[in-house]
């Protein structure tokens, strides 16, 4: 909370609250129980925040996964079409830069009922690394480094080379 006033008028029960739902999902995990998660009442990326503080508190990742994906096509007896990856299903996926619950992780693709969604195009290329640059009197480096969206070059002169 911002203000420190309004943080005053919090109740006990709220606070046990926010110190407690996060271990919910490892506990009923850790008994032999069946969850699945939803995003009602979850805003923007707050799912993933969300997820991985559970994960922190003791969920295992493969267990988080579950909930999202086979867990819920049961009930609605829908696990023959969504919920896998397996010929038949309707293809259903997220194509991503790290595994889904890394906070680097950025979506690229989503399929649904094998239908293609872009939100970040994948690059072509990684342009980072070093790269020597012989030019005619001098040598440069270029270290290209940061994030695929964002990359950040850097010179510098290695020298100078005596025309043969």
């Amino acid at each position: 909370m911002e203000d420190p006033f309004e943080a005053l008028e919090v109740s006990l029960a709220k606070l046990k609250h926010w110190e407690l739902a996060p271990t919910n999902a490892p506990r009923i995990a850790e008994a032999g129980g069946r969850f699945a998660f939803t995003t009602q009442r979850v805003e923007g990326c707050g799912m993933w925040a969300s997820l991985r503080r559970t994960i922190k508190c003791g969920l295992d990742s493969s267990v988080a996964i579950a909930a999202l994906t086979t867990v819920p096509a049961q009930p609605y007896g829908m696990q023959d079409l969504v919920g896998a990856i397996r010929p038949g299903m309707l293809a259903n996926l997220v194509i991503c830069s790290h595994h889904l619950l890394n906070p680097k992780n950025v979506v690229h693709e989503t399929w649904v009922a094998g239908k293609r969604f872009v939100q970040n195009a994948i690059p072509g290329e990684d342009p980072r690394g070093t790269f020597d640059l012989n030019l005619r009197s001098s040598i440069l480096e270029l270290k290209v480094s940061e994030s695929l969206k964002d990359p950040k070059p850097m010179w510098r002169c290695l020298g100078t080379t005596v025309p043969t």
